[in-house]
C-alpha cells in the first residue's frame, strides 16, 4: 500500500467513526424519528455528511490495495 493509501484509510475510518458518533449523539432519546426531526438536527446531518465523504474516501483507498 502506497503513503496516499494509508492516508486515505486513515481519513476513512476517522469519518466513519465520526459520522457513527454525531448520528448517536443526534439521536433523540424518545427513539422517534421524522423527517422534519432528522433534516433539522445539526449533528444527524453532520452525521450522514461524514458517512458520505467515508464512502468518497474509500474509494480513493480501493485502488491503492491492488
Amino acid at each position: 500500500m502506497t503513503l496516499k493509501g494509508a492516508v486515505f484509510l486513515l481519513i476513512t475510518a476517522l469519518l466513519t467513526v465520526s459520522g457513527q458518533i454525531m448520528m448517536k449523539l443526534g439521536t433523540p432519546d424518545s427513539g422517534s424519528l421524522s423527517v422534519k426531526n432528522v433534516l433539522t438536527s445539526p449533528l444527524l446531518v453532520a452525521g450522514a455528511v461524514c458517512y458520505a465523504a467515508s464512502f468518497l474516501s474509500w474509494l480513493q483507498v480501493l485502488p491503492c490495495l491492488q
